[in-house]
This record gives structure tokens, sequence and C-alpha cells, in this order.
């Protein structure tokens, strides 16, 4: 995200908002339920853990969605899609 910053800065105030707010609220959601995560196993470590892994898991899954949709568009189906009739469901 540092690679973005001279866009940050060159960007009119509205732009900046539009962009950085998904960010903000997503980081304060983040804090807020990992909090809430570790008052309710009363493990701070668990909600620093968690504070990790939500970004992490959602960033994974983004990776893959995109990764999905790259190949989609090239090889024009995907190669984890079984076909019905290899699998004997009736359509």
């Amino acid at each position: 995200c540092l690679a973005l910053l001279p866009l940050y800065l060159a960007a009119p105030p509205a732009l900046l908002f539009t962009m950085l707010f998904p960010l903000g609220l997503y980081l304060f959601l983040d804090i807020l339920f990992s909090a809430r995560i570790a008052i309710h196993n009363r493990l701070p470590l668990a909600g620093l853990l968690a504070a990790v892994y939500f970004p992490l898991t959602h960033f994974a899954y983004g990776l893959g969605s995109i990764q999905g949709i790259i190949k989609l568009f090239y090889a024009g189906q995907s190669a984890d899609v079984i076909d019905h009739r290899q699998i004997g469901l009736r359509m």
C-alpha cells in the first residue's frame, strides 16, 4: 500500500476519502472483533492472532478469486470445474 502513497497524496479529497474509508472501516472492525475474541476467550494472544489472521485470510481469498477469474478468462473454463456427467448427476 505504500507504493500507492503518491497516488493518495495527489488524489482530490473526495476520492481520497472513498479510497481510504473502506480500509479504515475494515481495520476498525478487525481490531474490534479481534478484541472481542481476546476478551471472550480470556486470551490476549488469541486476539492478536485473529487481528493478523482476518486480513491474511481475506487477502488470500481475494488473490484466489482473481486467479480463478483470470483462468476463466484465458482458458475459457476452470480446470477445477467438474462436468456433471463425470460424477453421475442428472441436470
